[in-house]
Order: structure tokens, then sequence, then C-alpha cells
């Protein structure tokens, strides 16, 4: 799969993307999650906070998988560059106001899922010199996050026990009917994922006049660099990672292979302990992203591992 890399400047710096020629690189990507629980532990402790809001419960998901648009790892210590596509073929996702499905990749942190390409590397902003070029971070752009998680052994408080697996619509997506913010439900057993409605369970196979939409999404806009109105996530390496250094001569020389491991521990959190669900519409009510999204300061981190 042919591919170009893109250097995006993130950060405050106005967004500049390379549209020119360059040296041809040949790059490989595995997007993979190791923390993944086998069951899930729904935990009221430890569970930090997502942006402003206080959340009081979190769970580990099981699995975690959607539809990508672009990704990419952000390279350099003052300024980063957004090295990508690192799926797909989108140059730019910083011009996309929606998705098409047809844009989407089929993503599954449990498939391990490999991408690779041959992207072209030049354009009008140079690459950060050597004493520059570290890894700073991972970034996504889903068209929408599945995720799964089994509540088990009366916790909260037992009324809805069972696996549930919920979708967060991060774009309008193009010929269909999803929202951005829209959070929808696929009961186990299920391959429909229905919208949900206050008081009203997730039974919606049509998208109703008032679903259950993830507010902060659903108005999420920006004027610093990258996406103006569709959000993605920025995952950083953990705080005691080793710095990865990515030299462009390393990326001219060979293949290149970047491997992405996705921390979820803990990743799926709520707005209250849980104790008073009863319905799994309350449950998507409550429902939050631990990683952030617009956010450099993600509650998911990725590990990076850089090889050539």
């Amino acid at each position: 799969m042919k591919t170009a890399l893109r250097l995006l400047t993130v950060g405050l710096l106005p967004l500049l993307v390379s549209c020119g020629s360059g040296d041809t690189v040949n790059v490989s990507t595995t997007f993979i999650s190791t923390t993944l629980a086998t069951r899930s532990d729904f935990t009221i402790s430890g569970c930090g906070s997502v942006g402003s809001t206080t959340v009081l419960a979190c769970i580990t998901p099981t699995a975690i998988g959607g539809k990508a648009y672009y990704a990419g790892v952000i390279v350099g210590t003052t300024n980063g560059l957004s090295l990508g596509p690192m799926i797909g073929t989108v140059e730019d996702p910083s011009k996309a106001t929606a998705f098409a499905e047809s844009e989407l990749l089929t993503v599954d942190l449990k498939q391990q899922i490999k991408n690779t390409g041959n992207p072209t590397l030049g354009g009008p902003i140079p690459y950060p010199a050597d004493d520059q070029a570290y890894l700073r971070e991972f970034h996504i752009y889903f068209g929408w996050m599945d995720v799964t998680f089994t509540l088990s052994g009366g916790v909260p408080n037992g009324a809805v026990d069972g696996t549930h697996t919920f979708r967060q619509v991060m774009a309008d997506i193009s010929g269909t009917e999803y929202k951005k913010g829209d959070i929808l439900y696929k009961a186990s057993g299920s391959d429909t994922f229905k919208w949900c409605r206050t008081g009203l369970g997730c039974n919606d196979t049509t998208r109703p006049a008032t679903p259950v939409v993830n507010a902060a999404i659903a108005a999420y806009s920006t004027t610093e660099a990258g996406n103006k109105t569709i959000p993605s996530f920025f995952m950083s390496p953990p705080s005691d990672a080793t710095p990865v250094q990515v030299k462009q001569a390393d990326l001219k020389a060979g293949t290149s292979v970047f491997t992405i491991d996705i921390s979820s521990t803990l990743g799926i959190k709520f707005t209250s302990t849980g104790a008073t669900w009863t319905t799994v519409d309350q449950i998507a009510s409550e429902l939050l992203f631990s990683a952030q999204p617009g956010s450099s300061t993600s509650g998911f981190t990725a590990t990076i591992t850089y090889t050539k």
C-alpha cells in the first residue's frame, strides 16, 4: 500500500503540510494493546480524571477496535512533525470536516493490525535535526472507536452484569446517520449497534432526535494546529520511557518498523460509581474515554518501539 509521509506541525504553531516530492522511505507499522484485560475489573479507585471532568469509576476493556482515518507518530522535541499516514492513504487529516465510511480502515487491537507502506519524505517543512528527532507521541483519528468490557460478580450492583460493547463516534460519517459525539450500544450476541436514549434504553436502529451523546466531542473545535472540528487521540509514551530517536538518515536507509502498543489500563471511565445502574443507557450517559480527544494530556499512553 503506497502512502505519503506527511509532516504536520503539532502544538501552538500554525498547521503546515508537506506537499512536495522527496525520498521514498519504507515503513511497517503494527498497532497492538498488550494491556487489554482477559476479564474486566471495575474499580472506583485510581481512576484519575478526563480533562477537567472528575470520574468516579473505571474499567479496563477486553477489546478495542473500530474504524480509523489516519495515524502518525509525532517526531520533534520542540516542534512536532507527524510522520504519516501509517494507515490508509489520507495525506492531510486536518482538512476533513466529516469522514466517509469508505475512507476508514478497520482497527482491532487484539489482532495486531499491520500496515506497510512506502511514504515519501519531503516538502517545505524541514525534518528535525538529529538532536531534536525524538518520538514525542502517537496520534490517531478514529471515525469511531468500539470498546468492550464485562461487568460481573455484582460489581457495581449486579443489575447490568454481562458483556457490553459501546461505540463512540468521533466525526460525522458521510452516507450514514452517525453524528460526531454519538454513543451507540451493541448487546452481547448481537451484530447491530443501536442508539441510546436516556431512560429509554439502547434500542433505536435509526438515529433518534435526542440520542445519548458525548457533549464534549459533539461540540469539539479548536483554533490550534490540527483538525479544527474533529478531535484526534494523542497518546504520549509512559513518563519513564527511554527517549526514541528517529533520524532522517535512518528513515532513508531501509525499512523502518514502528510498533504502537496502546495502554488501555483503566482506560474506560464513568462519571458515577455505577451504584444506580439498571439499564445500559445509564452506562452510556456516564461513559467517558480516558484518552480525552484533542488533548495532549491523554489518559491513554502508547509505548512506541522503533527499529531500523
